[in-house]
């Protein structure tokens, strides 16, 4: 009776892990119900936005680098920079500068100047300028450059009379 009794706890034992290994089974190989009511989420609003000609596109969180980052970045590329790339370098340059040390490194710096307020108005009206362009080109170097020399003011040296 007591051999009956283990052979019975042994096979249910054994019941009870088929069962278990079967649940974990199901599991690994099916997704939860959160993420599949997000995914079904995302594909409504994908085919919205493509029947209403909305733009679809998903912005990545852009990675903050170091000044030290930035400079090597600029100063020593591992090819050769465009203009587009030397100044959108020069920009992260310039704000991962402001965020660390609080100084703009557009902003001239020498042993006896003091740089006025206007100094720091043209250095922030410069980066805005810059960016614009960078935004209007969408990573053409050539739109790029044709709308940086719109929107800047050329200063004619004068000739020399004669």
């Amino acid at each position: 009776m007591a051999e009956e009794i283990l052979e019975q706890q042994e096979t249910q034992e054994n019941s009870n892990q088929i069962y278990l290994d079967a649940i974990s089974k199901l599991k690994s190989e099916t997704v939860s119900v959160d993420e599949y009511n997000k995914l079904k989420q995302d594909n409504a609003n994908l085919l919205n936005a493509m029947l209403e000609g909305k733009s679809t596109t998903v912005e990545e969180p852009i990675k903050k680098m170091s000044a030290a980052q930035c400079r090597e970045a600029l100063f020593k590329p591992e090819h050769e920079l465009n203009d587009i790339e030397y100044v959108s370098r020069a920009l992260q340059l310039r704000e991962a500068v402001l965020a660390e040390t609080g100084e703009d490194c557009f902003v001239p710096k020498a042993h006896n100047y003091a740089p006025s307020k206007e100094a720091f108005e043209s250095a922030q009206r410069t980066a805005e300028v810059f960016q614009q362009c960078i935004d209007y080109a969408q990573g053409d170097n050539g739109l790029f450059i044709n709308e940086l020399q719109r929107r800047t003011n050329d200063v004619m040296i004068p000739r020399k009379k004669k």
